[in-house]
């Protein structure tokens, strides 16, 4: 009972279009309901099964046709007037959404493709993207949860320059537990809120400068613990904005210690 493909034409010559459907239709089908072809009074068309005057089977709609063109066609399964069941809805820009249907809306297993080349595969709920699924951007790929169409629970986010991030997301963000690598081999592992570190985290340099403690607004902020690679301590006590509570004198211009302003100078402040 499945319609063969319609390839080109669809958005090009409806005319066309429906000589070829009628002739390649699996008459057989009939048997499920009537055969029709009905032009609404909104500039819409239906071809395919019917049943208790809506589309009920195997059909095509097509939407809006002006100017020569098809804005948009849904083909596949209808239920009672609604797309239900297995179909593809396309628009004219190159949009595809291709799988499940129930009650007129996505739902089930699908694939939508964007005309800007972003594509989701996986799990549908109500219309929206919910339940476990793959997207990929321009810049990335997020597998893992979706809510009501936006990363919400567990998953990862590899980005096309080599970063990577792996934990728990709420409503499209990095939330809660876990860890970010950059691509030059620093890691931070800990809390995110919002996007951005904050509570408490551990982040690993390249050189092998390791922070452990408070963060607040994606900085070291409270009180933790830095050490370098051989040991030794930088700073172990408060924390203030990103630099140890010693170094706030500098932000103020007072005079500090040599050792203090060689110490708040690796970090940027100079004395």
């Amino acid at each position: 009972m499945l319609l063969k493909e319609q390839n080109i034409i669809l958005f090009i010559d409806p005319i066309i279009m429906l000589i070829r459907y009628s002739a390649e239709m699996n008459i057989s089908a009939a048997l499920d309901g009537d055969f029709k072809i009905n032009n609404y009074t909104n500039g819409d068309l239906y071809v395919g099964l019917w049943k208790d005057d809506v589309p009920h089977g195997q059909g095509t709609m097509f939407y809006s046709y002006t100017d020569g063109i098809w804005h948009g066609f849904y083909e596949g399964d209808f239920m009672d007037g609604k797309f239900h069941g297995k179909g593809k809805y396309s628009w004219a820009n190159g949009t595809v959404y291709e799988g499940d249907f129930l009650d007129g809306k996505y739902h089930g297993k699908g694939k939508y493709t964007w005309a800007n080349g972003t594509v989701y595969e996986g799990d549908f709920l109500d219309g929206n993207r919910h339940g476990r699924g793959e997207e990929n951007y321009a810049n990335g790929v997020y597998v893992g949860d979706w809510q009501a169409g936006k990363w919400t629970g567990k998953g990862k986010f590899t980005f096309a320059n080599g970063r990577l991030y792996e934990g728990e997301f709420l409503e499209g963000k990095k939330s809660g537990k876990g860890k970010f690598t950059w691509e030059d081999g620093e890691v931070y592992e800990g809390d995110f809120l919002d996007d951005g570190r904050e509570g408490k985290g551990k982040y690993t340099r390249s050189n092998g400068t390791v922070y452990e403690g408070d963060w607040l607004n994606g900085a070291m902020h409270g009180r933790g613990k830095m050490t370098r690679a051989d040991g030794s301590v930088v700073h172990d006590g408060l924390w203030v904005r990103g630099f140890p509570d010693i170094c706030t004198p500098v932000f103020e211009l007072q005079r500090v210690s040599r050792q203090t302003c060689q110490l708040c100078a690796s970090f940027g402040l100079l004395c």
